[in-house]
């Protein structure tokens, strides 16, 4: 088992099964950092308040209108190079129209991949597959075309 809460730090990691967080909104709205690598109780609610900008989560109650809503929030706030999400799913279904709904300047770059730039030196690449929803931040779209 590997465990670290460390809201000063402001950092958590968690690598052990039956994850319980309830309860616990509070000091995970304040990391910078969120991963957890088993199936976890995480929903919409808990992901809409983080503040971290470095997430990654195994299954967990979390759907597409949560994750549209971390693009829509990433899009506004303009996050920095190298913000990141991933979210490994248990099957196929994430649409990434839905993903990307009600964001504006949205290109496409390939079957579902999307570029959104977000400030004059910064792209987000949001794509689905079948294990995972992305999002990544860029400071050069060439960057991204090359990681196809």
């Amino acid at each position: 088992m590997k465990s670290t809460f460390s809201p000063i730090g402001k950092l958590f990691t968690w690598d052990d099964k039956n994850i319980t967080l309830a309860g616990t909104e509070n000091e995970l709205k304040c990391l910078d950092t969120l991963h957890v690598l088993h199936r976890s109780d995480i929903d919409d609610n808990i992901l809409m308040n983080l503040k971290a900008l470095d997430i990654e989560l195994e299954p967990a109650n979390i759907t597409v209108n949560g994750i549209n809503h971390i693009v829509q929030k990433w899009v506004f706030e303009g996050v920095p190079i190298g913000s990141r999400f991933v979210y490994y799913v248990d099957e196929p279904g994430y649409e990434i129209t839905d993903i990307v709904k009600n964001v504006s300047g949205v290109t496409s770059d390939g079957q579902n991949k999307v570029i959104i730039q977000i400030l004059p030196d910064r792209f987000l690449k949001v794509w689905v597959d079948d294990s995972s929803v992305n999002i990544e931040c860029f400071k050069n779209k060439l960057l991204i075309l090359s990681k196809n």
